[in-house]
């Protein structure tokens, strides 16, 4: 018998059949998962290229493989992503892009990122233990102020180095992190809270800062305050 179902107490079962999403929606996902993007920010970014935007209910059929997605949906959504991701589609990574084994590789072999970790460890009298378990926690957190590669990273490092290292020496005046120990890597959070402060940013700041506390039993709003201090110290 070659039957294709089977009976059990005349109830017929059948296998289900399991969708895979079309290689465009496979890339969709990787990429909105690179941008940390949700649908709902996806749809605002592609509202520059179509009216409304693509909806949320779309990206998600064209991710999940209910659909793959009309020429006409997938122009604004590659459009959306190339223009974050600076890479043509299908937006692969390239040695430069930014992930957890990139930056783990960056911390180790940049000497630049050791002389303003070790710049900040002495202003707060600290040693630096080594990065792996913070490496997922930077990744993810820079990624917010529109860092997407290694050589931004990079770029914004070498460009405010010695502004670092003065907030730095300001953040300790103002009790700000205080912690035992400081992991390699930390100027990548200083950096972010740099570019924030630059940005006239304050509430993303305080979002930030509510997610993410530097001190043990912190107030964001009290701390906002602080590093705006430093920051106005440093800038004088």
């Amino acid at each position: 018998m070659t039957n294709k179902t089977v009976t059990s107490s005349h109830k017929m079962v059948t296998r289900r059949i399991i969708k895979m999403p079309s290689e465009f929606g496979m890339n969709l996902f990787r990429a909105r998962t690179w941008l940390s993007w949700t649908r709902l920010e996806l749809r605002d970014q592609t509202k520059r290229f179509v009216a409304n935007g693509v909806s949320e209910n779309t990206i998600y059929n064209i991710e999940v493989g209910n659909s793959p997605g009309k020429l006409e949906i997938q122009l604004p959504l590659k459009k959306a992503i190339t223009e974050a991701i600076k890479r043509p589609y299908p937006w692969k990574e390239d040695g430069n892009a930014l992930n957890n084994t990139s930056l783990t590789e960056f911390i180790n072999n940049s000497l630049l990122v050791s002389d303003i970790d070790q710049d900040i460890a002495a202003a707060f009298k600290v040693k630096l233990i080594p990065p792996a378990s913070f490496i997922e926690i930077y990744s993810e957190r820079i990624s917010h102020v529109g860092i997407r590669t290694i050589s931004d990273i990079e770029h914004h490092l070498k460009e405010r180095k010695q502004t670092i290292k003065k907030f730095a020496a300001a953040c300790k005046k103002h009790r700000i992190l205080d912690q035992p120990y400081l992991p390699h890597g930390i100027c990548f959070a200083v950096l972010q809270v740099l570019l924030l402060l630059e940005n006239g940013n304050v509430k993303g700041l305080k979002d930030y800062l509510a997610e993410n506390r530097l001190s043990k039993n912190s107030s964001p709003h009290k701390m906002t305050h602080a590093l705006k201090l430093a920051y106005k110290e440093t800038r004088g």
